[in-house]
């Protein structure tokens, strides 16, 4: 209940993260969740290189599509975790980011 309510709240206070492109997975939410506890981090956060198509991230050992921030990143298979989680996600990004660039 409590893990319910937090997300419904995020999707209201949150305009940002309404639209969504794909549908949400629970299966997914759940693994990018357990893999966030584990302390993985992101790999090859510079892997754009001038295509659509390469503006991709690894986590885990998957590939995730980035480039529609927050409308439809982190795809696997036409689905997306909840709103909470993409917000976790891109926060920990910026943060292995920074921590890449010093």
């Amino acid at each position: 209940m409590k893990k319910w309510f937090l997300d419904t709240l995020f999707a209201i206070a949150h305009p940002t993260y309404w639209v969504r492109i794909h549908r949400t997975s629970k299966e997914l939410d759940k693994w990018f969740n357990k893999e966030m506890k584990k302390g993985t981090k992101f790999e090859n956060i510079y892997y754009y290189n001038g295509e659509l198509d390469n503006f991709k991230i690894k986590f885990a050992n998957q590939t995730f599509w980035i480039a529609n921030i927050p409308y439809a990143c982190f795809i696997f298979n036409s689905t997306m975790p909840k709103r909470r989680t993409v917000y976790k996600l891109l926060r920990l990004l910026e943060k292995n980011t920074l921590e890449e660039e010093k």
